[in-house]
């Protein structure tokens, strides 16, 4: 596919994805939805990738969905067309599992405004670190939504029931600094410039790191999270013998005794 509204880049072994529509903040149409999901699908395809990389062009992560295209789709609905609709409906309940399962790190650079879907998408990734202008929102009642692409899951698990809560219900704008205060975000960093050095750094580390096990990781976790213990042990004990089976438990194994850095 060739991408008109994200960016795509690999470097060696990290992969950046970046919305690309800074003249209306990155807001989401139905197309970057397209692009965003051939990415992701990409990404989970090719063997060399290893960490996903998601941040925004210009001073916006994602403002959310693009109201221009909602007025638009609004009239058409009027009309009886929800085809606009349609489409986004099968994007946002579809995306976030897709980014959840896949078996790859996905580092969110919030480099600014992330509002409504924007936050939402920066919720879906495993770990999110922002620029120090960054701000966050998941403001919906204004336009009479709901939170969307999984965030009535993942908000609540991040920084709690009654502060999930009284985020969507009170429409409120956090600066990043609160936002690393709640644990929305891991990290915050002085400015955009380094934001991107500091998420590359992070990502090359976690790039290191046994794929297997990564993969393995991120499935157990998020799985932990609405999981009942007895399944979990059970899982666990699964996941476990999986990894004694494969050559990157030989090699991180001799790789540790022979105090080198393994190769995976």
């Amino acid at each position: 596919m060739e991408y008109q509204n994200v960016l795509f880049d690999i470097d060696e072994s990290v992969a950046i994805m970046t919305l690309n529509r800074p003249n209306k903040l990155n807001a989401y149409t139905n197309e970057l939805g397209k692009e965003f999901l051939d990415v992701l699908q990409r990404v989970k395809r090719e063997s060399q990738i290893r960490v996903l990389i998601i941040t925004g062009a210009g001073r916006a992560f994602c403002s959310g969905v693009d109201l221009d295209q909602c007025r638009q789709a609004i009239e058409e609905r009027e009309k009886g067309n929800k085809e606009w609709h349609n489409h986004l409906l099968e994007w946002i309940t579809t995306t976030p599992k897709l980014m959840m399962e896949l078996g790859k790190p996905i580092i969110a650079a919030i480099n600014g405004t992330a509002i409504g879907m924007g936050c939402s998408i920066a919720l879906a990734c495993d770990i999110r670190i922002a620029s120090e202008s960054a701000s966050l929102a998941l403001s919906f009642s204004k336009v009479a939504l709901i939170p969307e692409f999984g965030s009535t899951y993942t908000l609540p698990r991040i920084v709690g029931l009654a502060k999930a809560l009284e985020l969507v219900l009170s429409n409120a704008v956090l600066n990043a600094a609160e936002a690393k205060r709640i644990g929305l975000v891991n990290e915050v960093i002085p400015s955009s410039k380094n934001l991107m050095v500091r998420v590359r750094e992070l990502a090359s580390s976690l790039a290191k790191n046994s794929p297997l096990s990564i993969g393995l990781v991120k499935q157990g976790l998020y799985q932990g999270a609405m999981g009942k213990i007895d399944e979990q042990l059970k899982w666990e004990g699964w996941g476990l013998d999986t990894c004694f089976d494969s050559m990157d438990h030989t090699e991180g194994v001799k790789a540790f005794l022979e105090k080198r850095e393994p190769h995976f």
